[in-house]
């Protein structure tokens, strides 16, 4: 997936990726996604729980060689 990716390979731009996670998610089976802010910004339910959710990994970016 793209998380293994990005720890792979890093993102080719100088700025950390984070993973987030929500529980409640997908009738709480949970989902994760990928973003540029380290401010959570939960994609599953608008405004409404826009900060619902933790942050899982932060993916740091590889210099290329």
């Amino acid at each position: 997936g793209m998380v293994e990716l990005i720890e792979a390979f890093g993102t080719g731009e100088n700025q950390n990726i984070y993973l987030m996670h929500c529980p409640m998610a997908l009738d709480n089976k949970g989902a994760d996604w990928l973003q540029k802010d380290p401010e959570l910004q939960n994609p599953y339910f608008g405004s409404m729980m826009l900060r619902c959710g933790t942050t899982k990994e932060v993916l740091t970016t590889k210099n290329s060689k």
